[in-house]
């Protein structure tokens, strides 16, 4: 029998996209899912949605939790996950039929503990299908991961969503995301790579990430952003604690740069 998939969705106040989202996960070709819907504190009728899904998918469990931000909703999916492996949705995203099936495959032929499938920015709710790229995938070890999660804007190694990772990495070593931060999976994404011995990658475009004129990165700056600044000096500790200089040093520029990115854009305003 196949392995018990979680599908991790954190959702607040999602209403207007919440049901495209949630028919993209319960309409997986790959079918042993469990769906773990936080509703993180949602005061719209986002709780309704997530009811009326359930009520017709017994896969679909709900959690509703007093409201403290997506790295608390995350850790809430984890420490409740029964499956073999985790993959993480954000509600105003949406995902290829195939997602998982494809996630799943990586890993399981492969004996990788992670797998990362290309995401698509869209501005719409519809899958482009037009896109011709030639599909190839790459077998990374964990020093290779980490050194992609360094270049310069490569987010797709980043972000927590377009990948599948194996529960027990989260588990066994004690890995949670950082809460009450902005950009909690910059303190946990590489943290993931280290542990792993494996991890295999495709080009295929299956997750849509919906570009939205109200989300956090095209916002103008806010103080809270200053909270990133812990998530960078800890990924620095924590790779000088491992005694690993390389890491450490591109940590350290990494701290560096975004200190001087986050001064400059306070100036403006």
């Amino acid at each position: 029998m196949s392995d018990i998939i979680t599908v991790a969705v954190p959702i607040f106040n999602s209403e207007a996209y919440l049901e495209f989202c949630l028919e993209s996960i319960v309409n997986q070709s790959y079918k042993n899912l469990q769906i773990l819907l936080i509703n993180d504190g949602s005061t719209d009728d986002s709780l309704k949605i997530c009811e009326n899904y359930a009520a017709i998918d017994k896969r679909i469990q709900i959690i509703t939790k007093k409201n403290s931000g997506v790295g608390s909703a995350r850790n809430t999916a984890i420490r409740n996950a029964n499956g073999e492996y985790i993959t993480f949705i954000d509600s105003d995203d949406f995902i290829d039929k195939d997602y998982i099936k494809k996630l799943y495959s990586l890993c399981k032929n492969n004996d990788s503990e992670i797998s990362i499938i290309d995401y698509k920015e869209t501005d719409s709710y519809s899958i482009d299908t037009t896109e011709n790229r030639q599909v190839f995938t790459e077998r990374l070890t964990n020093i290779e991961s980490l050194n992609r999660l360094f270049e310069k804007e490569n987010s797709l190694f980043i972000i927590p969503c377009g990948k599948l990772y194996k529960l027990n990495l989260f588990k066994d070593n004690e890995i949670f995301y950082p809460e009450n931060v902005i950009s909690d999976d910059e303190g946990t994404t590489y943290k993931l790579f280290y542990y792993s011995k494996k991890i295999m990658f495709s080009n295929e475009k299956l997750y849509y990430y919906v570009n939205r004129e109200d989300s956090l990165t095209k916002s103008k700056f806010e103080y809270r952003r200053l909270t990133t600044l812990r998530v960078f000096k800890d990924r620095y500790l924590f790779f000088e604690k491992q005694n690993d200089t390389m890491f450490k040093m591109k940590s350290l520029k990494g701290y560096v740069k975004i200190l001087i990115d986050y001064y400059c854009s306070s100036k403006k305003y």
